[in-house]
């Protein structure tokens, strides 16, 4: 009854959907989210396919998937015929969301595993509600940053550059969103090891406790007030 979770998908740190050339188009963000999907799929629980452990009943899994293009213009370029170097500065980022929700139940589930299975999903679908802003958000904060990248011709010194762009928003979005769904669902299975409180109550109290553990910063005025 515990769910396994695919963290983040981002096609290869979307390396694929990048954008190689120089962009000199106008500043701007733009975020495309698509429907959550849910699949359910059947197994015989002795017989397990390899997505399922022998361990579990059942197992609920997903992945925050996440493309992402990065526009910029090249502020600098060096080309010595022996190696190239570019400094380039973000002039926009369009990304992509999805969220596949695989659902494992055996052919005969046990009384409450699909009602345990369910709260996993409502979680993931909650959590991506939120998506989309906060993807606009780490998108802007990134309009106007600088990288610099090396290679063996301007174009494969930027997408060297670009790349790191990629790396820098997808470990945001990871940290953000899908790490914020992976302690949820945690916490989730821990409160459901100890009571049998209906399932929905369990999800918005699993939201609840991960809101209060959140780590709280003091601004570094109140800060110098205590000391």
């Amino acid at each position: 009854m515990k769910a396994e979770v695919g963290l983040i998908s981002l096609i290869t740190l979307a390396i694929i959907g990048m954008t190689y050339t120089v962009m000199s188009e106008p500043e701007g963000v733009s975020v495309k989210k698509a429907e959550s999907k849910l699949e359910v799929k059947r197994f015989d629980p002795d017989n397990p396919p390899p997505a399922v452990s022998k361990t579990f009943h059942g197992v609920t899994k997903w992945k925050f998937e996440c493309t992402c293009e990065v526009r910029y213009k090249i502020l600098e370029q060096f080309d010595d015929q022996g190696g190239c170097f570019v400094r380039i500065k973000v002039t926009g980022i369009d990304a992509g969301l999805a969220l596949p929700i695989t659902m494992w139940m055996p052919d005969n589930p046990p009384e409450g595993l699909r009602q345990h299975e369910d709260g996993h999903a409502e979680i993931c679908r909650r959590v991506y509600a939120d998506a989309e802003e906060s993807a606009k958000k780490i998108a802007q904060s990134m309009i106007g940053k600088e990288y610099s990248g090396t290679g063996s011709s301007i174009v494969e010194a930027s997408k060297f550059a670009s790349g790191i762009a990629v790396v820098d928003y997808s470990n945001e979005f990871e940290a953000e969103v899908a790490k914020k769904c992976q302690d949820i669902s945690e916490i989730y299975d821990y409160l459901a090891s100890y009571t049998s409180t209906d399932k929905a109550k369990l999800v918005d109290e699993a939201f609840s406790v991960y809101e209060r553990g959140k780590p709280r910063q003091i601004p570094l005025g109140e800060q110098a007030k205590s000391q």
